[in-house]
């Protein structure tokens, strides 16, 4: 499988960002005359060109995943039981916690079917407000694996009847703050818990995976996913500055990837939302490897699916108006 590498598609985007940039100022540095700012940012667009030329593409070899010692929250249906499955065609030793034991039972025995190395499972409840519970995931998955972990995806989510409500404000009016603070301590608060304890077995060796599962809703603000958009834009805020923060301490053993998803065709996406949006949802089997290959080639952001998600962010960041129209008009009404 290939997967378009990080430093291509950044590259990409600031090329277009500064040539656009080098264009606004009336010239560019391949003209005789042009000014000094024009010069260097043309410079600079090309160099991020040949750098994007130079990393293309990036390989994953699913046989690298053989033997390695994966935990998935939010594990027992959509998305993360799909990953269960890969992983276990890729030989790995998973730990798979949800809330729901009959569900993980039978797909951590599948994963072993199809040839996962080991295969265990926890049932948990992730929403929980006491952070020992979150500790305890952390601690019995590392027991269960051997004594560490080299890969940690946070994949849990709230029940999808409260993702997806065209009554904001007078949903949270009604509900109230402590509603809304239960959905954090799931889809938030427990995400930073959960990785938190798992930082120091993730970064025992180099190569360490932290992965994340966020939405377009991370990046943009969708209508009728007001209270959801700020817990995945809470997500992208504090992952991405904790990527920079351990960098600054030179701590480059652990990688952490956001996964950047859009419509998937999942149990609760096609029961809760699939009728508020005018566009087809996308294989959840085949997001399941794009989430594992782009943790595992260590991709600080996956787009899936890349072509109509990254395109998006772009012109999210130069026309946020434009953006938010055209989203506004494939929600249904």
């Amino acid at each position: 499988m290939l997967v378009l590498s990080d430093s291509f598609v950044e590259a990409i985007t600031t090329s277009c960002m500064v040539v656009i940039a080098a264009i606004s100022l009336g010239k560019m540095a391949l003209f005789p005359g042009s000014s000094m700012p024009a010069r260097l940012a043309s410079f600079v667009a090309l160099v991020a060109i040949a750098l994007g030329i130079m990393n293309l593409f990036t390989s994953f070899d699913p046989a690298s995943m053989k033997g390695k010692r994966v935990v998935v929250t939010g594990a027992s249906m959509g998305i993360g039981e799909q990953m269960a499955y890969e992983l276990g065609k890729m030989k790995a030793r998973v730990v798979l916690v949800a809330r729901s034991k009959d569900k993980l039972e039978r797909i951590s025995r599948k994963s072993l079917q199809l040839g996962a190395q080991e295969a265990y499972y926890i049932s948990a409840d992730l929403s929980s407000k006491n952070e020992s519970d979150m500790k305890y995931v952390i601690d019995q998955s590392v027991k269960l694996l051997g004594g560490g972990m080299d890969m940690l995806i946070l994949n849990h989510l709230s029940p999808g009847d409260v993702l997806v409500h065209s009554g904001w404000p007078e949903r949270f009016r009604a509900e109230g703050l402590p509603w809304l603070v239960d959905q954090f301590y799931l889809n938030v608060f427990n995400y930073f818990t959960l990785s938190n304890y798992a930082l120091p077995y993730l970064e025992a060796k180099a190569g360490g995976r932290l992965v994340v599962v966020s939405s377009t809703t991370g990046i943009i603000g969708v209508s009728k996913t007001v209270g959801y958009s700020a817990q995945k834009h809470a997500l992208h805020g504090y992952y991405n500055a904790l990527r920079s923060n351990l960098r600054q301490q030179n701590r480059y053993n652990v990688s952490i990837s956001i996964a950047v998803l859009g419509a998937i065709a999942t149990e609760t996406f096609q029961e809760h939302a699939g009728q508020n949006v005018k566009i087809s949802a996308e294989p959840a089997d085949d997001c399941a490897r794009s989430i594992i290959a782009a943790g595992a080639i260590g991709e600080r952001t996956l787009y899936y699916p890349y072509r109509l998600l990254r395109p998006a962010s772009i012109l999210y960041t130069l026309f946020p108006d434009l953006l938010e129209m055209i989203q506004r008009s494939i929600m249904t009404e």
